[in-house]
């Protein structure tokens, strides 16, 4: 029988968060260069198929990054995941997302006058930009939390 305590779990599972994030978003970005690479016929089932997966993996990152994730565990377990220091880590993650997709945003308006693009592009690049900085500044932070620590 396991008997480790909520706060136990939690600890373990802070520690694989702050490796983990970092990962996601190298991931992430790596997915976005299949999506980006060759044809995207709409025609063609696969872009149908990378398109998804992109949604799908985008989705389950920002419902993380919005709640904590942890969504398998206790409620006990979940808020000792989500104490004050990773509440304000997330939300520091969240503005530098917010920022990124700005800036990508006034990068794509300047780049459209030149190179015309879709919106579906644009929205893609947009939210791929955003997600992995957020990923990333709140990874970052955690980590060096842990490392503080």
């Amino acid at each position: 029988m396991n008997d480790r305590t909520d706060a136990e779990i939690a600890e373990r599972l802070s520690m694989k968060r702050s490796r983990i994030l970092p990962m996601l978003a190298v991931i992430f970005l790596a997915q976005q260069a299949t999506y980006f690479s060759g044809t995207n016929d709409p025609a063609r089932a696969v872009a149908h198929v990378k398109i998804a997966a992109w949604f799908v993996l985008s989705v389950v990152l920002l419902a993380m990054l919005g709640t904590g994730g942890g969504w398998f565990r206790s409620k006990a377990v979940r808020e000792l995941l989500n104490d004050e220091a990773t509440r304000e880590h997330r939300r520091t993650g969240l503005i530098a997302g917010f920022w990124a997709a700005s800036i990508a945003a006034v990068v794509l308006y300047a780049i459209d006058m030149f190179e015309p693009m879709s919106a579906r592009q644009a929205v893609h690049i947009i939210l791929t930009v955003s997600i992995a900085t957020a990923l990333v500044v709140f990874g970052s932070l955690e980590r060096r939390a842990h490392r503080d620590a």
